[in-house]
């Protein structure tokens, strides 16, 4: 499912050109025109909610670059400590906690405090990113490790 982008949304994706992705690749399902646009796409996904197994429509956070690892949206995830002037967000704001779906494994939610401790579990298959980003292992840089994984790894 696709969904239309708000004319906020616009507005911050014409403002984020600096993490524009150079090359977009993804699955044969996936419209690309829409994910340029500025669409969010959703798809349904098992999920394992404690230790139940579920079925959810989440927004896929990573729809370009999905080959080898799905990150989607955890809409309950609470957010690091923000600072705001009006309604701009100067710094802070992020999630703490998104699912992860490796090839068709069911997703699990990954908490920034557990990163540090899963990232052999996520990226342990690959030596390129396991010594690319040896100094660099942090939450903060999360959308790099994904990146990386699904374009070198998979």
């Amino acid at each position: 499912m696709y969904i239309c982008p708000s004319g906020y949304d616009k507005m911050n994706a014409e403002l984020s050109k600096i993490y524009d992705v150079p090359k977009w690749t993804s699955e044969a399902t996936l419209n690309e025109g829409y994910i340029k646009e500025g669409y969010s796409y959703f798809e349904s996904t098992e999920v394992m909610i404690k230790k139940k197994k579920m079925t959810l429509l989440l927004q896929l956070l990573n729809p370009g670059f999905s080959k080898g690892m799905k990150v989607f949206f955890d809409p309950y995830a609470s957010e690091t400590t923000s600072l705001a002037v009006g309604d701009f967000r100067l710094t802070g704001g992020d999630p703490k906690s998104y699912y992860f779906k490796k090839g068709d494994d069911v997703a699990f939610r990954l908490y920034k405090k557990n990163y540090d401790e899963e990232w052999k579990n996520l990226y342990g298959n690959c030596p390129k990113l396991m010594s690319a980003f040896k100094d660099k292992m942090g939450w903060s840089s999360i959308e790099n490790h994904v990146y990386y994984y699904s374009n070198t790894c998979d």
